[in-house]
């Protein structure tokens, strides 16, 4: 059941008509083209490619543009920026916990000290009950084992490109093609293809989170278990036209 849901096609599903915004499907034995243009007539757009040419400047993306090293060194400075920035904001938000667990802490004490003082139990009863119930919720909150802080090797641009190199020739082996293709697949969101007068550019969307996994060598995962989560919102594009390669983090 799971290998017969698998994509015919590498991008099978994940190529975007530029100027629609719907899907672009097979439309012969070797090219693609925007299925509304040909299904509904809602789109202009009546230009075909090879698959095999789209196929062909994906992979080359995903193998030689995406996380470039020097690119993927910025990212870094920055994702260690924001994880200072969310380590700040932690350390406040537990000094502040702790100051009032504190008070809620002396609160109770004078409650004790009323109630042997003599003050009547059902004066306090109601305000105790609120203090424990507070006390309680702050204690777990500070007692909750923070996640680990996650960290980037200098070394995951290379083991990405291997990685990827090592799929994209495995898409070449019949015993494996179809792991392979998810494996790849699995790297892209979407293919944007938006035609010119010489062809398409194409802006390939990837998972960010997706991808910096891939390049986590295999004897650093548990160390790092929880980077590709702590960037799970990012989006990752790659312009893979004819045009210098750009990055939008």
């Amino acid at each position: 059941m799971g290998r017969a849901r698998r994509a015919k096609y590498l991008l099978s599903g994940l190529l975007t008509c530029g100027v629609c915004g719907g899907g672009m499907s097979v439309i012969s034995q070797t090219h693609i083209g925007c299925s509304s243009a040909r299904s509904k007539g809602t789109c202009d757009n009546r230009k075909s490619i090879a698959r095999t040419k789209v196929e062909d400047r994906v992979l080359s993306a995903l193998s030689h543009q995406l996380m470039n090293p020097e690119l993927f060194n910025a990212f870094c400075e920055e994702f260690v920026a924001e994880t200072n920035r969310l380590r700040t904001r932690s350390q406040s938000s537990r000094a502040s916990k702790e100051a009032e667990l504190a008070k809620t802490n002396h609160a109770l004490a004078r409650l004790v000290q009323a109630l042997i003082d003599g003050a009547p139990a059902s004066t306090v009863k109601d305000k105790m009950a609120e203090l424990e119930a507070r006390k309680t919720q702050l204690e777990n909150d500070l007692n909750a084992v923070p996640a680990p802080q996650p960290t980037l090797h200098p070394n995951m641009s290379d083991v990405y490109h291997s990685k990827v190199r090592d799929l994209a020739n495995a898409l070449n082996e019949a015993d494996v093609r179809s792991e392979a293709g998810e494996a790849l697949r699995a790297l892209i969101d979407k293919v944007v293809l938006t035609p010119t007068e010489d062809g398409y550019d194409m802006d390939l969307h990837g998972d960010l989170a997706g991808i910096l996994a891939l390049a986590i060598d295999e004897k650093a995962k548990t160390a790092q278990a929880d980077m590709a989560e702590a960037v799970s919102q990012i989006s990752l594009v790659a312009g893979v036209g004819f045009e210098p390669t750009t990055f939008r983090l």
